[in-house]
């Protein structure tokens, strides 16, 4: 059993964001540390940790535009 770590940025976050809200769900979920590297990466984890799907999504989506 190995440790997984992720290093999240925002190339990252939209990157897995684009292929589907659930991605980036598991991208953030299914690691054992996360080394976050800028604002924007750390507010988008605590919405998917903390939000539902569609609360999640629509925050997200606001985030990315602009």
């Amino acid at each position: 059993m190995g440790f997984n770590k992720r290093y999240i940025n925002k190339e990252r976050v939209i990157l897995k964001y684009k292929e589907g809200l659930e991605s980036l769900v598991q991208y953030i979920s299914m690691s054992d540390c996360l080394i976050i590297e800028d604002e924007f990466s750390e507010q988008v984890v605590d919405i998917v940790m903390n939000d539902d799907g569609y609360i999640a999504s629509d925050k997200i989506e606001k985030m990315i535009q602009g």
